[in-house]
């Protein structure tokens, strides 16, 4: 018998012909001829083409568990059965699992449509019990025939039927943008007992409306005025009115995260556990606020606000790789958003705000901007700065904090300066890193008139004889010295990268060395007045990156008696700021290391200052706090982008003014002049102190920083 098995004929031969093949003796088949062998390869060939398996036209994300079990590819929908399924005459045991991630996603966007249901009826139920308690109040106190009738109609009118707005006496209908700081602070500070539901509607991290108030209003007293990214008016009624055109979940959380960064000060008697607790508590909004981004709308302005807010919180948490993309996203979302429902004034608002933030940090990473406006474009043309109710500010810091009298808060006014600032940091940053060809003194001394033309037209409730007169203390604000040192650096990253041209005649290195200094010293003396008035705990984080750039300049072309001071004042403000900062830790190392390359000496109590080891801070580290190892200019890089003709043409440039057709900015009698044709006060100022001396010694009197 044979050992093989007979091959089964396929479905298009004929049974017939197998058993008309000739066998052997023992029933075998014979041998066969090539011919036929060429046709047995065909028949083989044919068979396979036939047997090839037909992919279904259509395929499922989610397969049938029938399929998921083959790895088959399944073509099916829930609930109709696959097609694989059907063949094989098993459709009803075709059945569909749900995936567990879609599962989570639509189980967490339900639970949070029962919150925000949840919380409408119980501000429902509260204003209809006040309501129902005003009328029997009324009642009560009077018998019903003595009640006016349009009295008790009026009362049964406030508030209507169906109302979810608790019973409060109604504020004043606010219409300028600048007169909405001072209702999230009353918000917070006076009405944060008041359960009215809205904390509940557009956060789930904690129930305790108070502390939530209480983290909204650190952020609208120490970050929405330097950052500006949003109207406060707008944001206040459609956070009160529940509404989502100016306000949703993940901006809400986004303001608490960084509200956390502000929230404790053991040096205050918070303890060092309160800190951690805080930390815990950021992170938890921070989680929150990726969990809302993926239910909320991404075509509106509010999308572009929580990722600009969403930047600050990651780079305090010193994740700037991270922030840097966010923010990213922030600034180029504003051309496609969906502004149909917003006003012009508050749109506004947030593309300066947001613009500004984004130019702000290009300088301190030095690249170019992305998505950015143009640095000609009129700033707040829509926006009413000033009026006869202006905002007030007060420097809160705890929960119930009424602290003192309430200044005048001028942030438009701040914010639109901000603008104006930036404009020109962007057109340095074009001078510096774009592609118009080499630096010429030209540009360089043009953009230094510009800078001081924008100081000196400065409105005088913002101006620098504001910030440096004797009673400014009493009526400080931090945005405003904030403005002032972000001018000063500015002007530092202007100069410095001119001092490392190696063949600049030495009284032109002096020249530069000399503005560089005075900027320098001028802005760690504001610094200083921070420090003082408000501490450095309650600053937002790029005042850190200013402090640092301010003080590298002392340090590398300043005179060694002011050095260890300037350390010491450096790392003493750096430690403060570090408490709700996690960024400044790495920041901290940088500048040590700056302080040894440079030849000083670190103070001995440095770590008794800083009260944590350097060692905690590596190089990765180092790179989520500014996206480089150190934050320093990388000067050399820069001065390679510097037409030789500058050192032959600086002080010839300098002394007539560096005027191009577009400055607007000149000079009288080899004296600097504003627009307005007058000498400047900062040079009438530094001739009446200093005669015509050069150098840096006349401005390097460290008692004027460490002692103002």
């Amino acid at each position: 018998m044979s050992a093989f098995r007979p091959i089964r004929p396929s479905a298009s031969q004929d049974p017939h012909e197998s058993d008309a093949a000739p066998t052997g003796p023992e029933g075998t088949t014979g041998a066969t001829t090539p011919g036929q062998q060429s046709s047995l390869a065909d028949t083989a060939v044919a068979i396979g083409k036939q047997r090839k398996r037909k992919a279904p036209t259509h395929v499922s994300q989610n397969a049938c568990t029938n399929c998921k079990k083959a790895r088959a590819k399944c073509d099916g929908e829930d609930p109709a059965p696959c097609t694989r399924c059907i063949s094989r005459a098993v459709a009803d045991q075709c059945h569909y699992e749900v995936h567990v991630k879609t599962a989570k996603e639509e189980l967490v966007r339900k639970i949070r449509d029962l919150e925000h249901t949840n919380a409408q009826l119980k501000a429902s139920a509260r204003a209809k019990d006040r309501w129902i308690e005003s009328i029997m109040q009324l009642v009560g106190e009077r018998s019903a025939s003595s009640i006016p009738t349009g009295e008790l109609l009026e009362v049964l009118r406030s508030p209507p039927l169906g109302s979810s707005e608790p019973s409060r006496p109604p504020r004043p209908d606010v219409n300028m943008v600048d007169s909405a700081s001072g209702l999230m602070y009353d918000l917070a500070m006076v009405d944060s007992r008041s359960d009215d539901g809205s904390v509940a509607f557009w956060t789930s991290v904690t129930a305790d409306e108070g502390l939530v108030h209480h983290l909204m209003a650190l952020y609208f007293a120490w970050i929405h005025p330097v950052h500006m990214l949003f109207s406060e008016v707008h944001f206040v009624r459609s956070f009160r009115n529940k509404d989502y055109t100016y306000c949703t979940p993940g901006m809400v959380n986004a303001m608490c995260a960084l509200g956390c960064c502000l929230m404790t000060d053991p040096t205050e008697g918070g303890g060092s556990g309160t800190n951690i607790q805080a930390q815990k508590l950021g992170e938890r909004f921070y989680q929150q606020v990726k969990l809302d981004e993926r239910a909320d709308e991404h075509s509106t302005p509010v999308f572009a606000i929580t990722y600009a807010i969403l930047f600050l919180v990651e780079l305090s948490m010193c994740q700037a790789r991270k922030a840097t993309s966010h923010l990213r996203l922030a600034v180029e979302s504003l051309r496609s958003v969906d502004k149909a429902e917003w006003t012009e004034e508050a749109f506004e608002i947030v593309l300066w705000g947001i613009h500004t933030l984004n130019t702000g940090w290009a300088a301190f990473t030095y690249q170019k901007p992305s998505a950015p406006v143009s640095p000609r474009a009129p700033v707040f043309t829509h926006v009413r700065l000033d009026g006869p109710d202006p905002a007030n500010w007060l420097p809160y810091r705890f929960q119930g904090d009424a602290g003192d009298k309430p200044l005048a808060s001028h942030a438009i006014a701040t914010a639109r300066e901000f603008a104006l600032l930036m404009q020109i940091v962007h057109e340095t940053i074009n001078v510096y890193c774009g592609s118009r060809g080499k630096v010429t003194a030209h540009a360089v001394v043009s953009l230094h008139r510009r800078y001081v033309s924008w100081k000196d037209s400065l409105p005088a409730h913002l101006s620098d004889h504001a910030v440096e007169s004797p009673e400014y203390e009493s009526k400080a604000l931090p945005h405003v010295l904030a403005l002032h040192i972000h001018y000063c650096v500015a002007l530092c990253q202007l100069f410095t990268p001119l001092l490392s041209i190696s063949n600049l005649p030495p009284a032109t290195a002096a020249h530069i060395k000399s503005e560089a200094l005075a900027y320098a010293q001028h802005g760690l003396l504001l610094a200083r007045r921070y420090y003082d008035i408000f501490r450095t705990r309650y600053q937002p984080p790029f005042l850190a990156f200013c402090l640092v750039h301010l003080s590298d300049v002392m340090l590398r072309h300043g005179q060694p008696l002011t050095a260890n001071d300037v350390i010491t004042f450096t790392l003493t403000a750096l430690a403060d700021s570090l408490q709700g900062f996690p960024v400044v830790g790495p920041l901290a190392a940088m500048f040590r290391d700056s302080v040894l390359e440079t030849g000083y000496m670190l103070p001995k109590d440095v770590i008794s200052i800083l009260g944590i080891a350097w060692s905690n801070w590596g190089r990765e580290d180092r790179l989520e706090c500014c996206g480089r190892l150190t934050y320093a200019q990388p000067v050399d890089l820069l001065a390679e982008r510097v037409d030789e003709s500058l050192v032959r043409q600086w002080e010839e440039v300098w002394r007539t003014g560096g005027i191009d057709g577009s400055s607007g900015v000149g000079r009288k009698d080899g004296r600097r002049v504003g627009l307005d044709g007058r000498r400047t006060s900062e040079e009438e100022r530094r001739d009446e102190r200093n005669g015509d001396e050069s150098g840096a010694a006349r401005y390097m009197d460290i008692n004027t920083i460490m002692n103002p």
